[in-house]
């Protein structure tokens, strides 16, 4: 769910780092003249963290807001390449046949 602050020009004026703060951690913030909307702040979408890799637009959201760390992830793409450890898989079909055959 995004949170949204609704501030007049006024307040904006005075309390803009504030402001700016709460959009960092993912709010987003209306601007009003006379409580006509006319502007909204809103996060920037990064499409990469601090080391150069990319990451999702979610899950920096989780990161602001202090919910989620995102780790260094080495050793991942080598973790995925492998198949997992166990026999070798041959299908649903197969493993019901195999299944009925052992019985109750």
């Amino acid at each position: 769910m995004v949170r949204m602050k609704r501030v007049n020009v006024t307040t904006l004026r005075t309390h803009l780092s504030r402001l700016l703060d709460a959009v960092r951690r993912g709010e987003t913030v209306e601007v009003r003249d006379r409580n006509v909307p006319i502007a909204r702040l809103v996060p920037v979408e990064p499409t990469t963290v601090g080391n150069g890799r990319r990451t999702h637009p979610w899950i920096e959201r989780l990161r602001r807001a202090g919910v989620a760390r995102v780790g260094p992830m080495k050793g991942v793409p080598e973790i995925l390449r492998k198949r997992p450890p166990g026999p070798e898989r041959t299908g649903a079909v197969e493993a019901l046949l195999e299944e009925r055959r052992s019985g109750p």
